[in-house]
């Protein structure tokens, strides 16, 4: 049985996959009839399911997906849907340090506002975090437009994007040597805090210190990895409460939100990723500088 996060997110328990009826009950436009009316003829609609069908084929799996919602009439059965793979070929290969393995992860809609998108990811099966690999010097995420062999054009990119999220894997490896001081643990909080709650002009700004809350005993390691993890999950998943203040003074508390919007959550998640890569750099350089 899968597990639904929010209204929106299925995922499939660790060493399981979504069917195809599980798919259609949580994100039905995946299985979209046709384009939305707004399409012109030069659009080229090929449902979701088709690609998957195809991905399946190749040795792909469902391993979770996610639905946007629309206020307009009529175009919620086309809307945006995020759905993320894994490949059976790495299903015995995950690297147990990590506990994590690599993923592909599609976006499309059949509404005209997006394009079949394929990104680099990594899952971690402690916390089921789906990180989304930011565009870097080994990983750049893949558009593939509603023109021409569109089939055939996603296959290709999910290999090159697979073969990114493996070289993601070595980077995750890396971090996990990458140990991290209280000091170094809230800077990096600081950077993910203003990505996922900019600061808003006469409002005490979040704190940074709910992004570092444990929620499991292996979220309590002080490396790079799972420092990324934590505070990616608690940025993404909300539910941290704190205290702030009114203008009258009066303290309260407040409850952070989870992210829903599938555009947030690819944002988010790759700028959080870009934030890790930048405090890996740091880090190395600090230590570099130490041992000369």
């Amino acid at each position: 049985m899968f597990r639904t996060r929010t209204r929106s997110v299925a995922i499939a328990p660790r060493g399981q996959f979504l069917t195809f009826d599980q798919i259609y009950r949580l994100a039905p436009s995946v299985f979209a009839s046709g384009a939305h009316e707004s399409r012109s003829d030069r659009y080229a609609y090929i449902p979701t399911v088709d690609i998957l069908r195809r991905l399946y084929q190749e040795g792909f799996r469902v391993s979770s997906v996610q639905q946007a919602g629309s206020r307009i009439e009529g175009k919620g059965e086309y809307t945006k849907h995020l759905v993320r793979l894994r490949h059976m070929g790495q299903r015995n290969g995950v690297t147990r340090d990590l506990d994590a393995q690599p993923e592909v992860a599609l976006l499309n809609s059949h509404d005209g506002t997006s394009a079949y998108r394929l990104y680099a990811g990594i899952i971690r099966f402690a916390c089921e975090n789906g990180l989304i690999v930011a565009d870097g010097a080994t990983t750049r995420g893949i558009s593939v437009h509603h023109k021409g062999n569109v089939a055939d054009d996603i296959i290709d990119a999910s290999y090159t994007v697979l073969n990114e999220s493996r070289l993601a894997m070595e980077q995750a490896q890396h971090w996990q040597a990458i140990s991290m001081d209280k000091t170094e643990q809230e800077i990096f909080a600081e950077a993910v805090r203003d990505v996922r709650f900019p600061q808003i002009e006469g409002k005490e700004p979040v704190p940074a210190s709910i992004l570092l809350e444990a929620r499991r005993s292996e979220d309590r390691e002080s490396n790079l990895w799972v420092v990324a993890n934590k505070v990616q999950e608690n940025a993404i998943r909300g539910g941290n409460w704190y205290y702030t203040r009114n203008a009258r003074g009066r303290r309260g508390t407040q409850t952070t939100r989870p992210v829903k919007a599938i555009d947030a959550t690819v944002k988010i998640n790759r700028e959080i990723w870009s934030c890790a890569e930048t405090m890996a750099q740091r880090l190395d350089a600090y230590h570099a500088r130490k041992q000369a």
